[in-house]
This record gives structure tokens, C-alpha cells and sequence, in this order.
């Protein structure tokens, strides 16, 4: 390939930018360290940012078929607010030139540097021609001539900055150069600008696409810098610099040298930076940002990752099967090679653009639901198409069955189908080996039906790892993950700089795992003068020479009141990743004696270790914490003593852990104290998750039910999953007629009536009391309390006169058996409900009287149940005809539940809805639409917009908003 090159006289030269395609080549760049992001932004905020990127075509040179193209997707990646952050460099709202003249050019120049001259950064980028001339370069607007000193010639573009930054000392400078012999421009900045009136205290930076004497080719430096700055890095900093351009512009066009120069002489903060990281954001698309958790445990596995044979061979089988399973012990480079799937920077040329469409690395404690919610987040970015399919789902569904559905349907599987066929749509998911039997079979079964919608719907096409004695689907296609080559671990030894000599050793002792070869990588580097003969074999012994190494010799771990042993203690409970919330963790080392360790102690007994602990962010506001956690099951493993080889030098108590961490969460956590304002916080969320799993592996069963009962979802379908997957847990483990065993089928039988299906919840009931009255007795509580579920939902399902009958019956025997015991209350108060249900409001009305009486007396008049009563007190009298009296009744009610609950417990919401209700049924209708309408905002606060309660509210709105019309309602 030529380049043009035309010698004007000595020491003069210009050129064409060669107009021929150029082949993005891609390989693996280095990492650089960078800064928080949050000071980042900050930063932006207190120093503003400003871009201008200028690009012209000069007629007398070779045509540039990609500058246009380029500057403008460089133009828009700069000002893009997730990325660039610049607002327009220029007053009339500008910051694209292209084909403007010298003239034209050079006061834009001057504009953007006195706009951002008052301590302010300007990105500024030139992409066209250039020519270099006794030591000076210049650039070549339109139109200009090409004679040096004519007054309409060449533009000395770094000149006239040295200018600017002589009357400008506090503007801070980005400049890239797109240009034949840009790397002029480098070297005078380098010569005229750095000592500027004998003072260093500037800022700039000059990236140039080639060197003094070299061409630059087909806008390359600009496309590649655009490219990069758009999809990010994972194995980067917090933001990407000159540095790391400098590298991908070397990478993607090896037939030009960049050349990078840096002055930082004041105080102004951070080095100099183009861009935020687009990778490790989920706004940008990025998968793995979508966790925090999740991008944790990537961003190290991918620092040195390069392809690999089986990611070839993953890629292949997806595209030829739409289920593959990728099997392979622990260590051998699973989750590595899944997240290699979602990020082609770090596989170029084996992993296509826009691959994979989601992403979740599978936890011990996960649930169907909370999966699906997670992947459809990540479609409604990735996929063109499935937003407005969320959308036509949910409106094609009648409301009251869009409630019932579970989370798998309602968020996933529903919008799925209505997505055009053969729409495709890629989805992975790691460690499906790591899951609790409860949970495996709970993502099977989604799985299963993830994969059913390929036949005659959208091309749905899964990618799972796990190990090869754990199956998530049977028929799946099997890549298998055998030993690495060789020749793969000395190139990733290489790359770690692992001394050559040790190559072998290492080589032997890592008997092809991925994992145990990166474990001996770290422990080589950090012991330089280790033997050959010294290096461990298997990884019981590696990781007990890790931890020699780190903790020199094991004395902080041996002793009295280690809060080193405690933490990894707690940490081993709550399994790999980082999942486990800084409060808890504290708090549950504190139960196995580290008295007052807090965030800086832990910080500090786990820094030699810190390359082995995972930290995320989580949480918003006041609830915002740190998640911790181990970063690989095979630790857990070892720690629990629980590898293949046998156990290790250091081990923990597994169950100690799992019982501090159960205790932990009873205290900061507790289930009644749950709301669903503060449901979905790191704390509460986690407690959800895996506070059960804790209690089952300490052997606190009843505990279980407890925490069951009391972290309730508002979808009745994913509480009745959850029951069930429980009641297999328990039958598998503990005796079939066992109490627990038994109040568990009781929730399952409730559940299924909440979940729409009234009859079979009977049938349910019907068959669990046979086994109460067998195994506890006719008058046992438990007992007694199957048959209320009994009548209940013989009325639901449509028989009031029946559940009126049992009912009465049942409070004859509750009253023999229980005295005041709380059931004989719930009896109570279905008898009322049932009476008023079954025609008699007057009646009901009166049993409710007499029960409120009789709960203040035994709970006190502030007890939830008896606000609860004095709720159904106040509605009874609406419906006997007394709205009047009802409206009253509510609005004492609603102090007492504020003063009692809180604005914003759900029972205190309910009362404003039945409040709002009767104040429009006494003629106030346009009163009654403003009760609904603030009610709203509150309920889609704390309960969500798509929870059932907030939907009614919309329809009560609705309603009322009708009547103020003066239509009829409906």
C-alpha cells in the first residue's frame, strides 16, 4: 500500500491520509489503574468539561471516505453524559466542524479555550490533513492554500494553542491529532509548550495518531478511539485516559505509531481523562455492570484473559444449538470464559459485537423470579424490540390475572413470546453448580421454559456453565473445559511475567486448571526468590501457601480473637461472590469473637488477603453499603475443608458461620420489621434470599418457617413456589410427618387459593388436616388453624353459607381448646367476615364489635390485630348504610395506624384507600379523586407501580375521575 507524500521543499512535508480500508486487527490491551468513579463525576461536575473535534477535507489531497463518519461518532461519544460527559466547547451550542475554513477554524479554536479557560478541561480533536515543516506542524482546513506564511495557508494548530495556553494558564488540554506526521505536533508541544513563562503548574495531554515522519491511515485513530470510548474496556480503569487510547489505536493499526505526551503540574485532581468507562456501567449496556456483584468477580478473572480454544468452541455451539451447557471442574476457567462472551474486547476476533444479550453469574441462594427480573433488564437494553414487547404483554393480559402471575412470567417468559420470530436473543448464566438444591431446581424448571419458546417464537438461545456432575439440562449440547494446553499457560505465565524459570514447575503443579495456575501466578510474583522444587502441588497446598505467605506464617490466624478467622468464618457461610452486606458481616464476627471489629478493622485484618475478596457496591441513600465475599468456590471449599484432596492447613467452623450470620439477621434484619419500603435494601433483600439457607445448614427448622412466613413476596405465585421448593427440601431431610413438614403443606394449600386457584387450595387443606388430626390431634392449634383455612376458602370458592357453617362450628372447638389464644380471634374475624359475605352486614357488624372489645382487652388498643379489627368495624358500617358513620371511623383509624405503623405501612395505606373511598361515597367525589390521586404516589413509592394494591388505586382513580366528569362508573 502507498501513502502520497509530496516533498515541497527541505524540511517541508504533507500528506494524504491513505484512503484504503483498514482491518480492525484486535488483541488483549493492558490495564490501567484508575479512580472512583463517584469522584469522578464529581470532578466533571467542579472542573467543566468541553469538547470540540474539527475535521476537514482538503480538495488538493486524497479523499478521506471516513472522516465524516468519524468525526461525528467521535463528536457524539465525547458529549454522550455516560461517557465523555463534555458539554459543546463553542457559545452558539457547537462542537462539530466540518469542512470549515482556516478562518472559521481558528476563532472556533479560540472560542472553545476561552470557554473552558476558567479552570475548565477542552477535548480538542483535529482529523484531516496535516504537514510538518522545519520543526513546526500545522493542519490543513478547506479551502486553504498550501504555501507556507500566506495568509489563507496551512494553520499552525500548535502554535496558535501554545498562545492560548500562555494567556489561558488555568485551561486544561486534551488535544488528539488525526494526521499524517501528527507526531510533530507531539514533539513541539513538547519543546514550545511545557515551560510556558518558566511555569509548569499546566495540565495538557497530545495524543497524535503517528510519529514525526510517518503517515497516518483512513481516519483509523479516530475510528478506533470513537470505538473504544462507545463500548468501554473491562479491564480498565474507572475511566479511560491517553494511555490506554494510545495502546488500542496500536492495537487496532499496527502500521502507525501514536505518540502520547503529558504535562501535569498543578493540583487539580485525577490524571487527565476522555471518558468514563463505558464497560463497567449498566446504562451503557454493559452486562456484567448490571451487578455490581457480578462485575466484581469479571473485572479481575478478564485482566489477563486471552482466547482460549473452548470460548471458540462455546461461541460455535451456540450459534449451531440453542442450549449449551459448558461443562468443567471447578478451576478450569467456566465463569472466565463466560464473561469473555460478553465483552469482545477481550476476545477480538472470536467473540462477535452484541453476542450475548444478558448475563447473571448464579448465587447459592437465587430464586426464578428475581433471575428473571435481572435478564429482562438487560433485554429491554440489549434487544431492539423487547421494550415495546413488555409493553403489548402486559396490555394483553386482563389486570387481575397480570397480578397473579409470578415474576418468570410477568418480566421474562411473557415478553418473550411477543417478540417477532426468529428474533434472536442470547442468555448466559454461570455456576449453575453453585446453587442450592432448592434453587437448581427452581431455575431448571425456568430454564426449561426459556427454552421451549424457541419453537415458533424468537430464537431464544441459552448458554450455561456448571460442573459435570450437575446437569441443568439433560439434552443440552456439552462443550466440555479439559485441561488447558500447555502452550495456553506459559503464554498466560508470560503475560503475568511469571519468571521463566518457574514455567515448569508451575506448569506441573497446575495439571491444566486455569484456576490453580492464576493462584500460583499471584504467589510466585510476590515470592521472587522461590526454587522450582518450592512451588506447591494441588490446590489444598496451594492455598495453604498463599495464606503462609500472606499471613507470614499464620499468626494472625491463630490467634485468641482472630478477626481475621472470624471474617473468613462468616464469609465461607455466605459462599462465593460478593453477596453478604458490611452490617451483617461485622455483626456475625462479632458473634464469634472479634468484639468491636468495625469497617476499618475488617479492612485492615483482610488487606493480605484482599486479592481473594470480593467487593461490590449496593444500595441507595441511607441504605447504601459494601457487599463481601469470597472470589471462588473452591476457597469456600477449601476453608470448609471440604476439597477433593482433603483438608488444608487453615479451616473454619462452617456451621459457627452460618449460625452468626442467621443471628445477625434476626437482629438488623428482622422479618417484622419488614416493609415493603425497605424490602428490596442489601440488608432486607439479603435476609429474603438467605437467611432460610442459614438456618437450614445450623439445623433451626422451625426458624425456617418463621423466616418464610415473614418475608412474603406481593406476587402470591412466587410465594407458593417458594413453599413448595421447601417442602422438598424438608421432605427429602426430615420425616414426612414432621411439624414442619406439615405447616409447610398448610402454606402451600394457602397460597394456592391466593394464587387464584380457591378449589384446589381446598383440596389441599382437606388432605394436610387428615395428617394434622393423625400426627398433632383434633385440638392442637396447627390443627385448628388448617381447618380456618378450610372455611375460608370454601368461601372464596364460592359457597358463603358453607364457610359460614364451618365457621361456626370451628369457633365452638377453638373456644374449648384455645381460650384467648390469637386463632380463636382469626376465627373470629372470619366468622364476622363470612356473616357479612353471606348477607348479614348488621350481624357481621355486631361480631366485629363484640371482637374489637375483646382485642383491646387482650392485646391492647394499639396491637396491629386490633387496628385490623377496627379497620373491618369501620367497613361493616359502610356497608350496612352508615357512610357518614364509616368516613369517621376511618379517619381515626387513619391517626392511630400512623401513629402506630407509619405513613407508610401497607395497612396504614389501605385505610387511606377505604378512606378515599367513603369520602367520595358521601358526595365529595372531586375530594375522594385527590385522596386517590396522593395515595398513589405513596403506594408506587413504596410498594412499586406494578404491585396489585397500586393498580387498584389506578383503578379507583380512574373511577372517580369519571364521576367528577359527571359520567356514570363503572
Amino acid at each position: 500500500m502507498s501513502t502520497t507524500r509530496q516533498r515541497q521543499r527541505p524540511g517541508h512535508r504533507i500528506c494524504a491520509t491513505d484512503a484504503q480500508t483498514t482491518t480492525f486487527n484486535r488483541r488483549p490491551a493492558q490495564v490501567a489503574t484508575k479512580h472512583n468513579v463517584s469522584d469522578l463525576v464529581g470532578m466533571a461536575a467542579e472542573h467543566p468539561r468541553f469538547s470540540l473535534v474539527a475535521a476537514s477535507q482538503h480538495e488538493g489531497q486524497a479523499h478521506l471516505p471516513f472522516l465524516d463518519e468519524a468525526a461525528r461518532d467521535l463528536d457524539a461519544v465525547l458529549r454522550d453524559p455516560l461517557r465523555g460527559t463534555c458539554a459543546p466547547a463553542l457559545t452558539d451550542g457547537g462542537s462539530l466542524l466540518v469542512n470549515a475554513g482556516k478562518s472559521k477554524t481558528y476563532d472556533a479554536v479560540v472560542g472553545a479555550a476561552e470557554r473552558a479557560s476558567d479552570g475548565g478541561l477542552l477535548i480538542l480533536t483535529w482529523i484531516g490533513h496535516g504537514l510538518a515543516s522545519n520543526g513546526n506542524f500545522y493542519v490543513l482546513p478547506h479551502g486553504c492554500a498550501l504555501s507556507l506564511g500566506h495568509s489563507h495557508g496551512p494553520y499552525s494548530l500548535t502554535f496558535h494553542i501554545k498562545e492560548l495556553l500562555t494567556s489561558h494558564p488555568r485551561l486544561s488540554l486534551i488535544l488528539l491529532i488525526d494526521a499524517c506526521f501528527s507526531g510533530q505536533g507531539a514533539a513541539e508541544a513538547t519543546t514550545s509548550w511545557v515551560d510556558l513563562d518558566n511555569d509548569l503548574r499546566r495540565r495538557f495531554q497530545v495524543l497524535t495518531a503517528a510519529n514525526i515522519e510517518d503517515p497516518a491511515y483512513d481516519c483509523a485513530f479516530s475510528r478506533a478511539i470513537a470505538a473504544r470510548l462507545r463500548t468501554g474496556h473491562i479491564a480498565w480503569g474507572e475511566t479511560l485516559t491517553g494511555t490506554d487510547l494510545k495502546q488500542e489505536v496500536e492495537r487496532v493499526e499496527r502500521r502507525q505509531q501514536p505518540a502520547l505526551v503529558t504535562l501535569d503540574g498543578s493540583k487539580a485532581g485525577p490524571e487527565l481523562w476522555v471518558a468514563h468507562n463505558a464497560a463497567l456501567g449498566a446504562k451503557t449496556g454493559s452486562l456484567p455492570a448490571f451487578s455490581p456483584a457480578d462485575l466484581a468477580i469479571l473485572r479481575p478473572a478478564l485482566r489477563f484473559f486471552h482466547p482460549t480454544p473452548p470460548l471458540t468452541a462455546v461461541v460455535a455451539a451456540s450459534r449451531a444449538h440453542r442450549y449449551v451447557v459448558v461443562q468443567g471442574p471447578a478451576g478450569s476457567g467456566k465463569t472466565t470464559t463466560i464473561g469473555a462472551l460478553t465483552r469482545p474486547e477481550v476476545a477480538p476476533n472470536a467473540v462477535p459485537e452484541g453476542f450475548v444479550n444478558a448475563l447473571r453469574l448464579l448465587k447459592s441462594n437465587e430464586d426464578a423470579g428475581r433471575v428473571a427480573r435481572h435478564l429482562a433488564k438487560q433485554l429491554a437494553v440489549t434487544v431492539d424490540g423487547f421494550r415495546h414487547a413488555q409493553t403489548v404483554f402486559q396490555t394483553s393480559v386482563p389486570r387481575i390475572e397480570l397480578d397473579r402471575m409470578t415474576g418468570t412470567e410477568r418480566y421474562l417468559l411473557g415478553p418473550l413470546r411477543h417478540l417477532p420470530m426468529g428474533t434472536e436473543v442470547r442468555i448466559v448464566l454461570d455456576g449453575f453448580d453453585q446453587l442450592s438444591d432448592v434453587s437448581a431446581e427452581d431455575l431448571r424448571d425456568l430454564l426449561s421454559q426459556v427454552h421451549v419458546l424457541s419453537k415458533g417464537g424468537p430464537d431464544v438461545r441459552l448458554v450455561v456453565s456448571s460442573r459435570p456432575d450437575v446437569t441443568p439440562h439433560p439434552s443440552a449440547y456439552k462443550v466440555s473445559m479439559d485441561k488447558a494446553p500447555e502452550s495456553e499457560l506459559r503464554a498466560y505465565l508470560s503475560q503475568r511475567k511469571v519468571q521463566q524459570q518457574l514455567h515448569d514447575a508451575v506448569v506441573a503443579s497446575s495439571s491444566g486448571g486455569w484456576l490453580v495456575a492464576s493462584l500460583l501466578a499471584d504467589y510466585v510474583t510476590r515470592a521472587p526468590d522461590l526454587a522450582p522444587k518450592d512451588i506447591p502441588s494441588g490446590l489444598a497446598a496451594v492455598y495453604d501457601g498463599i495464606f503462609d505467605q500472606a499471613l507470614e506464617g499464620g499468626a494472625a490466624w491463630d490467634e485468641e480473637e482472630s478477626a481475621l478467622r472470624a471474617a473468613l468464618t462468616v464469609l465461607v457461610a455466605a459462599g462465593p461472590g460478593a453477596v453478604l452486606p458490611l452490617p451483617a458481616l461485622l455483626d456475625a464476627c462479632q458473634r464469634l469473637g472479634a468484639p468491636g471489629l468495625d469497617e476499618a478493622g475488617l479492612g485492615k485484618c483482610l488487606a493480605p488477603l484482599r486479592r481473594y475478596i470480593m467487593r461490590a457496591a449496593a444500595g441507595q441513600g441511607t441504605s447504601s453499603t459494601m457487599l463481601y465475599g469470597l472470589f471462588h468456590q473452591s476457597l469456600v471449599d477449601y476453608l470448609a475443608s471440604a476439597l477433593p484432596t482433603g483438608p488444608g492447613a487453615y479451616g473454619v467452623d462452617v456451621v459457627a458461620g452460618h449460625r452468626a450470620v442467621a443471628s445477625s439477621l434476626a437482629t438488623l434484619a428482622a422479618g417484622d420489621k419488614r416493609t415493603p419500603a425497605n424490602a428490596r435494601e442489601p440488608l432486607y433483600d439479603y435476609a429474603e434470599r438467605a437467611e432460610p439457607d442459614h438456618l437450614w445448614r445450623c439445623g433451626a427448622y422451625q426458624q425456617i418457617i418463621y423466616s418464610l412466613k415473614a418475608r412474603l413476596s406481593a406476587v402470591p405465585r412466587e410465594n407458593l413456589q417458594r413453599w413448595q421448593r421447601w417442602h422438598q427440601e424438608f421432605t427429602q431431610f426430615l420425616p414426612t410427618d414432621d411439624p414442619n413438614t406439615l405447616t409447610a403443606r398448610h402454606e402451600i394449600a394457602y397460597w394456592t387459593g391466593e394464587a387464584g386457584k380457591p378449589d384446589d387450595a381446598l383440596q389441599l387443606y382437606s388432605n394436610v388436616l387428615e395428617d394434622r388430626i393423625r400426627v398433632l390431634g383434633p385440638d392442637d392449634p396447627s390443627t385448628l388453624a388448617t381447618r380456618h383455612g378450610i372455611a375460608r376458602w370454601t368461601g372464596e370458592a364460592g359457597n358463603p353459607d358453607e364457610a359460614l357453617k364451618l365457621y361456626t362450628e370451628l369457633l365452638a372447638d377453638a373456644k374449648r381448646a384455645l381460650g384467648d389464644d390469637p386463632l380463636l380471634f382469626l376465627v373470629r374475624h372470619g366468622l364476622g367476615f363470612w356473616t357479612g359475605e353471606a348477607g348479614k352486614p348488621e350481624e357481621a357488624l355486631k361480631l366485629y364489635q363484640d371482637l374489637l372489645e375483646d382485642r383491646i382487652r387482650a392485646l391492647g388498643p394499639d396491637d396491629p390485630d386490633t387496628l385490623a379489627t377496627r379497620h373491618n368495624l369501620a367497613h361493616w358500617t359502610g356497608e350496612t348504610g352508615k357512610p357518614e358513620e364509616a368516613l369517621k371511623l376511618y379517619q381515626d383509624l387513619l391517626e392511630d395506624r400512623i401513629r402506630v405503623l407509619g405513613l407508610d405501612h401497607p395497612s396504614t395505606l389501605a385505610t387511606r384507600h377505604n378512606l378515599a373511598r367513603r369520602t367520595g361515597e358521601t358526595g365529595k367525589p372531586e375530594e375522594a379523586l385527590k385522596l386517590y390521586q396522593d395515595l398513589l404516589e405513596d403506594r408506587i413509592r413504596v410498594l412499586g407501580l406494578d404491585h396489585p394494591k397500586t393498580l387498584t388505586t389506578r383503578r379507583a382513580i380512574a373511577h372517580w375521575a369519571r364521576q367528577t366528569r359527571g359520567r356514570e362508573g363503572t
